[in-house]
């Protein structure tokens, strides 16, 4: 299996801390980005497997990133993470390409099943 290279886009830095140490655990390569913004230029410049994508974000929201990523990556695999979660808000993620959606807050082993389906049905397909 080649190095899966995950992209963890959320303003708050506790999570995008947490995040980073339990997905090096498993073996994935990260890269992190406060902002929309920033996670946009990474993406630009990096080959990236999988988008851990914060829903609310100050200046640009992570629906307006999910549209800009499908314009250029239409197949990348983005996960939405939100602790507003609502049935409107999952709806508008899933319509814009996310490719599963999760609420925060959650367990990491939620979270890692999630990367690991995610990854799988990309494989398969």
């Amino acid at each position: 299996m080649s190095l899966v290279r995950i992209l963890i886009v959320d303003d708050e830095h506790g999570i995008r801390w947490a995040l980073e140490k339990a997905l090096r655990e498993e073996g994935y390569e990260v890269f992190k980005a406060a902002s929309g913004p920033e996670g946009l230029e990474v993406l630009a410049s990096q080959i990236i497997s999988l988008i851990l994508l914060d829903y609310k974000m100050p200046g640009m929201s992570g629906l307006e990133v999910l549209e800009r990523i499908k314009e250029t990556r239409p197949d990348l695999p983005v996960i939405f993470m939100t602790g507003h979660s609502s049935i409107p808000t999952a709806m508008d993620a899933l319509k814009v390409g996310a490719t599963a959606y999760i609420s925060k807050p959650f367990h990491l082993t939620d979270l890692k099943e999630t990367i690991i389906k995610v990854l799988d049905t990309r494989m398969t397909n």
